[in-house]
């Protein structure tokens, strides 16, 4: 059946800990509006999100615990945790958004593990700092592709952590900074059409570019 949409008017909305999401829902932002608490999209939820700012100063702008989530023009920042923290079997895409830190910045722009598949395209990454900080970290069994986006004033762009099984692809991207948080890699990576630190990069791994899909199997 048809989501809810919800129209955000100008002004901070508040609320404590968390608002949970459990249903299909369509979030709608207008010129002023900002939330400054934490999503959190449990399993069985679903909907969009467009047009929005979102800054959370102590943990995560938006949890995502399962269903198909889109994102579309928001700015999202947050200080703690991962600005967008994609885990179980969630599926997000994520499109012409700004993701950073605000003060010392958060561990991640982008948290991505277990069985989640996630698209960012298009996509500002900045100001991810603190000890174990990436702009965006892949674990376990996750799907991820980052096409056309720009990342910069991050402790290094990316990281994988327990990994072997991780699909990750690097498309067309600019990058400024430290590229690896370290020597771990994902075990299926392909890179193509980067710059770092305005050099082209070398690509890698093999492209399936028949219907031009990414591979979120």
């Amino acid at each position: 059946g048809e989501g809810t949409v919800i129209m955000v008017h100008p002004g901070e909305h508040r609320w404590d800990n968390f608002l949970e999401v459990g249903q299909q829902v369509d979030i709608r932002g207008t010129a002023g509006a900002v939330l400054p608490g934490t999503l959190w999209m449990k399993k069985g939820s679903k909907g969009s999100i467009a047009d929005l700012e979102m800054i959370k100063e102590t943990g995560s702008a938006i949890i995502f615990e399962g269903g198909q989530w889109s994102i579309d023009a928001c700015r999202m920042c947050c200080s703690r945790w991962a600005v967008l923290w994609c885990r179980c079997e969630s599926e997000v895409t994520v499109k012409n958004s700004f993701l950073g830190g605000i003060e010392e910045g958060p561990g991640y722009c982008v948290n991505c593990q277990d069985h989640a598949k996630v698209t960012v395209e298009g996509c500002h990454l900045e100001r991810s700092g603190g000890e174990y900080s990436a702009a965006v970290a892949v674990f376990h069994n996750c799907r991820v592709r980052l096409q056309g986006c720009n990342l910069q004033d991050n402790q290094s762009a990316l990281r994988a952590v327990t990994a072997k099984d991780v699909v990750l692809e690097v498309i067309g991207n600019t990058i400024t900074g430290d590229l690896w948080y370290d020597t771990t890699r994902p075990g299926n990576l392909i890179e193509q059409g980067n710059t770092h630190n305005g050099m082209p990069m070398q690509d890698s791994g093999i492209m399936n570019t028949q219907d031009g899909a990414p591979h979120l199997r």
